[in-house]
């Protein structure tokens, strides 16, 4: 017991350093060293920026592994089955067909408006034989058309904006600087509203930020301007219909892939971009 109170009283002493003793600082334990003195603050730009995406249409296609394995659960569905009511119909028509066969069929069993389940069959397959599927690949696929949101319809898009930022337009997703008073989400939101126009609907997932990216700006000449660089963060949203109306800080857009993106994001940008693209 006088042990711990002996630790307790220790903690909460006030030491010197030796090197401080001229500058008459105390220093607590359990506390940061104290500066003799302070360095200037480094200032960021905060900046929202959408992760605008645009699901798949359609599924994809199966690849061969999981083309076997569907064949395998058909095969065992097909095994353990109970017969459908049209296999049951099929055999009440061979045991009818039968008893014709032996003149012992009575009339009461017979319908001469009814098809049998074997004629029926045929009509199916004539119809299915009749019926075309559309084509996976769209106009938008056989032009290689980027600004478009029906191509690669088995595919995730992800919008990608070339957007003016001070004297040079690099290729980003759309944001903007956040204003004072203004959450991040709601930053993020203004940038596709002002952006990309008011008739783009999106769901945004939520009011945490998915991603992060900071970047330094330019070195000037004046050193009026306080701020280093600028930290961006990202907000998932998920696009529901309309089409994308280019601003005056838009000069050109994309619907790219996953894999595309690094043909027009620097690499930096895109590492942090692929930390939260999620592709299954």
């Amino acid at each position: 017991m006088w042990r711990r109170a002996s630790v307790l009283s220790l903690l909460g002493r006030t030491f010197r350093r030796p090197d401080l003793l001229q500058s008459n600082k105390p220093l607590v334990v359990g506390s940061h060293w104290s500066h003799s003195s302070s360095q200037p603050t480094e200032k960021w730009q905060l900046m929202s920026a959408v992760c605008l995406e645009r699901f798949p249409v359609i599924t994809q296609e199966m690849n061969p592994l999981e083309k076997k394995f569907s064949q395998l659960l058909q095969t065992m569905e097909h095994e353990k089955s109970h017969l459908s009511d049209h296999e049951l119909r099929h055999l009440e028509d061979l045991k009818l067909a039968e008893k014709r066969k032996q003149d012992s069929v009575d009339d009461s069993e017979i319908d001469v408006n009814l098809l049998t389940a074997v004629e029926e069959q045929d009509a199916w397959e004539d119809e299915r034989e009749a019926f075309q599927p559309a084509s996976r690949l769209t106009e938008a696929d056989t032009k290689n058309d980027l600004r478009s949101i029906e191509r690669k319809l088995d595919r995730k898009l992800l919008l990608v904006v070339k957007q003016k930022l001070g004297n040079s337009t690099p290729w980003v997703m759309p944001m903007v600087l956040r204003m004072e008073g203004e959450s991040m989400r709601q930053a993020a939101e203004r940038a596709l509203t002002t952006l990309c126009g008011s008739e783009l609907n999106a769901v945004f997932m939520g009011n945490a930020p998915c991603g992060f990216y900071k970047y330094r700006f330019p070195k000037l000449k004046s050193a009026s301007d306080d701020f280093v660089g600028a930290k961006v963060f990202f907000f998932k949203a998920q696009l529901q219909e309309g089409l994308l109306a280019k601003s005056l800080d838009i000069s050109d857009f994309c619907w790219l892939t996953n894999e595309e993106l690094v043909d027009h994001l620097v690499p930096k940008y895109n590492a942090a971009v692929q930390d939260f693209i999620l592709e299954l």
